[in-house]
């Protein structure tokens, strides 16, 4: 998968993210079929996911990285690292070494790349969309061509450019509007059966999303087919959006489309989610899976893929309400920090996996207990975590080493059937490459609603794939290899005839004869080779940078080794290359065709400023050199007749 990076102008071309690609039925599932009778459920689909940067965080959500983060770092002595010097004067004091702090704005373009927002391409009604993909909500929702707040420059739907034009607006007397749904705040009338009616349209069917950010959207329900994949179609009702919240969604996205349960569909008519009519039309398993990297992922609908993790997935009951809405599951004991069992902190009863959500979520009042623990049994190794101001915050980051990095503990999560979600300190340290620096995994929120204690964002999904077996009511949890990005085979593939297919697993966790893989930690993409950044360069830049250890280089146009990726695993990899070289989520690959134009117009344009300056300089100092000679060519007589002598000619032979 070539992965898209926008760039300074967000550019895209549809169809960026690749091939979708349809798995094999397992065997299990199609002998279960036969014996009962049923016609043989439909192929998994597989769904290439692009990363974009994550929203920046808003008081009160879950969503999103913090737009500023404080990064602190140790100055003086050994330790001292380049550019230290703090902006704020924020002096930390410390037992053997001083540190200092200074907030930096993030750079969400190539800056938090380890967590981020993930999107599919869809069509509807033949047009292409982005939509960012969240088991936290439901509605599928993208902006309508008439909208006049939205986003510019974003992908757009048009009823009147529907293919064979099957696109319309539901009308808001008709039945899939539902009625005695109608609020006063929301709705632009209430038809004769109570029916909400869009406030821009009363004639059609009103549409309202609003998440805990304050962020929402509104506008009017329509009808059209989705095309996802290859050739796979099907009828959907999703919200056309004619006004939506400045920070609703970010230039790499257009819409949204959510994969809870059919509670949250109302919005506030219910309509058929559609993932519900996907598994209604195609005959497909009620199950959909996601495994996520730094740089992109998958997403399987109808089962999962076994090729992307190590072994075998621990399956956990969800814990549901009636009617369900989100995908909770129960927490067991203590959160186990170390070797030791945190019992002071109360205890955790329930979580959610949400891949909306991007960091790892607390409430505030056990967060404020999870970091008086940490301090009390880590300070010892790791003096600095008890800094005066600590540095173990959500927000903040710091400049260690890996060796520190490796002082913190692994925490671990008890769920039901003996599972434990385990995380390092290199798992919720989130890697911040172009600062060298290590940021707080962590989010507090005032309250927690609900019933849940705490989420699982982005950070634990890039360990673990994810499986939602809707039906058996259950989520499993698989180690992730570290590449979701390449495998399994596409649709277009010449050897997929042969039946060269990936496998994948039922909904019960069997697998058609294959090689259980040894499960541990998980670990980091593997380095290429040079042939192989080579032969991703061919496909231009974005394919360069989807590659872990390959760098592209600007002016050239080539692609090859990062510095330091030679010979292993070296450290050097987190260092950003703006220019004229870049690797991962730091390449700006639309931006390549004018990049060295531009590099070689900022040079030009600081060159004249330079010499401006140097010029107003000499000026200046030409015209205090020449006060001072006057005003010594006038000193009182004690002051010296050889001085007086000496500034003489010079005053003499000026006139001002």
């Amino acid at each position: 998968m070539a992965l898209f990076v926008g760039g300074v102008d967000g550019a895209y071309t549809p169809g960026s993210l690749g091939s979708s690609f349809r798995l094999p039925v397992p065997a299990a599932r199609l002998a279960e079929a036969a014996a009962a009778g049923r016609p043989p459920p439909g192929a998994p689909l597989v769904l290439p996911l692009g990363a974009g940067v994550p929203l920046p965080a808003r008081p009160g959500s879950s969503r999103g990285f913090p737009a500023v983060v404080r990064i602190h770092e140790r100055v003086g002595g050994a330790m001292t690292t380049a550019g230290a010097a703090a902006d704020d004067g924020d002096t930390l004091p410390a037992t053997t070494t001083r540190w200092t702090s200074r907030l930096e704005a993030v750079e969400l373009k190539g800056g938090i790349v380890a967590v981020g927002e993930y999107y599919a391409e869809i069509q509807l009604g033949g047009q292409t969309v982005r939509v960012q993909i969240d088991t936290g909500s439901t509605t599928l929702a993208v902006p309508m061509e008439e909208c006049e707040s939205c986003r510019k420059g974003d992908m757009r739907y048009s009823v009147s450019k529907s293919a064979g034009k099957v696109g319309r607006p539901v009308p808001c007397d008709g039945d899939v509007c539902t009625p005695n749904m109608c609020p006063s705040l929301s709705c632009g009338k209430c038809s004769p059966t109570k029916a909400c009616c869009s406030k821009l349209n009363t004639d059609n069917c009103g549409f309202h999303l609003s998440f805990g950010d304050g962020s929402g959207a509104s506008g009017e329900l329509v009808i059209d087919n989705l095309t996802w994949g290859n050739n796979i179609t099907f009828p959907v009702v999703f919200g056309g959006i004619l006004k939506d919240s400045p920070d609703f969604e970010r230039s790499t996205v257009d819409g949204i489309l959510g994969l809870a349960w059919p509670k949250l569909a109302c919005n506030p008519s219910c309509v058929e989610p559609t993932f519900d009519a996907m598994v209604r039309h195609l005959k497909i398993d009620n199950v959909f899976s996601m495994c996520i990297t730094g740089t992109g992922g998958k997403l399987v609908l109808g089962g999962h893929d076994t090729t992307l993790a190590k072994g075998d997935p621990a399956w956990v009951p969800m814990v549901l309400r009636s009617p369900p809405s989100y995908y909770p599951f129960k927490v067991t004991g203590p959160l186990r920090i170390g070797d030791r069992d945190a019992t002071e902190l109360p205890q955790l009863r329930k979580g959610i996996v949400d891949s909306g959500t991007t960091l790892i979520v607390f409430s505030q009042h056990y967060w404020e207990l999870f970091v008086e623990h940490m301090q009390k049994y880590y300070c010892d190794d790791l003096p600095s975590l008890c800094e005066k101001t600590t540095w173990f915050r959500p927000a903040h980051c710091v400049r260690i080493s890996d060796e520190e990095l490796d002082l913190l503990p692994t925490l671990r999560f008890p769920l039901e059937n003996d599972f434990v979600i385990e995380l390092t300190s290199r798992e919720y340290m989130v890697d911040y490459p172009s600062k060298s620096s290590r940021c707080v995994g962590f989010m507090a929120l005032d309250s927690m609603s609900g019933g849940i204690d705490w989420i699982a964002g982005n950070v634990v999904m890039e360990k673990y794939i994810t499986i939602y077996d809707r039906t058996a009511k259950r989520i499993g949890f698989a180690l992730s290899k570290g590449d979701c990005v390449s495998s399994a085979i596409a649709d277009d593939d010449p050897n997929a005839a042969a039946g060269d297919a990936t496998p994948t697993a039922a909904p019960d966790g069997t697998k058609p004869d294959a090689e259980q893989a040894a499960t541990g930690s998980t670990p980091r993409a593997p380095i290429v080779s040079a042939a192989k950044c080579e032969e991703a360069g061919a496909d231009g830049c974005a394919a360069c940078a989807s590659l872990r250890g390959c760098a592209w280089h600007y002016t050239r146009k080539t692609c090859g080794l990062r510095p330091g990726a030679t010979g292993g695993d070296a450290g050097g990899l987190s260092v950003s290359l703006p220019y004229p070289s870049c690797a991962g989520a730091s390449c700006w690959c639309s931006a390549a065709g004018f990049a060295s134009s531009f590099w070689r117009v900022v040079g030009t344009a600081v060159g004249a400023v330079l010499a401006s300056l140097v010029l107003v300089g000499a000026v200046i100092g030409g015209v205090v050199r020449r006060r001072r000679r006057l005003a010594a060519a006038s000193a009182p007589a004690e002051d010296g007749d050889e001085l007086r002598e000496q500034a003489r000619p010079f005053a003499d032979s000026e006139s001002f």
